[in-house]
């Protein structure tokens, strides 16, 4: 029984279902910035759609800097859609 008041008190099934719908979202903005953004990106930079394997030395510069990217466009979604709802009264 206490264990039911605890998921009824804290809302665990929405922070679940919020989870879930996040990991989601977060595979499909990946594709977004992978199979659209960066080839965009590469017809003005030439190269660019291969940053992934870019080398400094020993160091594979190219994966963070595409991960850097990737959470930019990330970030930049996820406030544009808080943005949104709030506009629209879902706060």
């Amino acid at each position: 029984m206490e264990f039911l008041d605890f998921i009824k008190k804290y809302k665990v099934l929405g922070l679940a279902s919020a989870f879930i719908i996040g990991l989601a979202i977060n595979a499909l903005i990946l594709s977004l910035s992978q199979d659209i953004i960066t080839p965009i990106i590469g017809i003005f930079i030439p190269g660019f759609e291969n940053i992934a394997g870019l080398k400094l030395g020993v160091f594979g510069i190219g994966n963070f800097i595409a991960a850097a990217i990737n959470f930019i466009i990330i970030a930049l979604i996820i406030f544009l859609i808080v943005k949104f709802a709030s506009r629209i009264g879902l706060d």
